[in-house]
């Protein structure tokens, strides 16, 4: 799906309060195919909420892969069983990432595409947390479903601004 229609509908979902103060963004920084200088970004009031860098995502799952295959050398410097953990190393990257909140442009684009699909129940308990922090700026997520929620301790920093950032917009004090 082309990225203007996912903006659009994305943006078509947000709660009057939020409409045209809340932004989704992706841009490609250098010409040709490489779809590493990319990036996606949410905006409030016009300043970067959250950014889904590419190249630093890249970067960082490459790092961390690195690590998993130096706890997993042998005695003698072999790495035990490559090709059969091969994919788990970036598996397991990729969930401590997630854990870190960095996520890629490509996460970002694919869960703005498959939230606009999702019913706001599926959306709001997803375990996904982009889905879940977008999902609370949406108009389906009403007022008094909204002064019931309250994100745990343990959510994700997304998760909790755009709460509070939805509180706000809706003129009551986030429970956080």
């Amino acid at each position: 799906m082309k990225w203007s229609k996912v903006e659009k509908s994305a943006e078509d979902l947000l709660a009057d309060t939020l409409k045209g103060r809340i932004r989704f963004h992706v841009t490609k920084y250098c010409r040709g195919t490489s779809y590493t200088m990319s990036r996606g970004w949410i905006t409030y009031d016009g300043k970067e909420l959250k950014n889904f860098s590419q190249v630093k995502w890249l970067m960082a799952s490459g790092e961390l892969v690195r690590q998993i295959e130096s706890l997993n050398t042998g005695k003698e410097g072999t790495k035990a069983h490559p090709a059969r953990h091969g994919r788990e190393k970036w598996d397991q990257a990729e969930a401590l990432l997630e854990q870190k909140e960095v996520f890629s442009k490509d996460q970002f684009y694919l869960s703005l595409q498959q939230y606009i699909q999702l019913s706001i129940d599926a959306a709001l308990n997803s375990s996904n947390t982009i889905i879940r922090a977008i999902a609370l700026l949406d108009r389906r997520c009403g007022k008094r479903r909204l002064a019931t929620l309250k994100p745990p301790d343990d959510a994700p920093n997304l998760v909790k601004e755009c709460y509070r950032i939805r509180c706000e917009a809706e003129g009551f004090h986030p429970t956080t």
